[in-house]
């Protein structure tokens, strides 16, 4: 899945009743919290740890929903469902895919807040 990100900011603005400042707030949080994800991420990956990488996925899955990226979601989902069955050393591609959305994710972020 090597697809774009298209932020839909009037979707996220709908789900946060129309509050602007709490989208960029939202989005800045993400685009500063992005590097510490993926380094949870790998670090969960590498060292094996199942319930971490559960967890971690778990959590972007949600983030990424909120920024209406669902094939991050998606990735997410898929890295969460196999972890949570102790699946760890055969996600070499998803957990790096994921990983590579959540930067994406950050940079278009990153860019739209430069734009604004």
């Amino acid at each position: 899945m090597n697809e774009t990100f298209v932020f839909n900011r009037a979707v996220m603005l709908d789900r946060l009743d129309g509050d602007e400042e709490l989208v960029q707030t939202m989005c800045d949080l993400f685009v500063d919290e992005a590097a510490g994800y993926v380094e949870n991420l790998e670090r969960a990956w590498t060292g094996g740890d199942a319930e971490t990488l559960r967890r971690e996925a778990h959590t972007l899955k949600s983030l990424l929903a909120t920024y209406v990226d669902d094939v991050g979601k998606a990735m997410a989902h898929m890295v969460e469902v196999h972890a949570k069955d102790g699946v760890v050393a055969g996600l070499a591609a998803e957990v790096e895919a994921l990983k590579a959305r959540v930067l994406l994710v950050a940079a278009v972020l990153a860019q739209l807040s430069g734009d604004r």
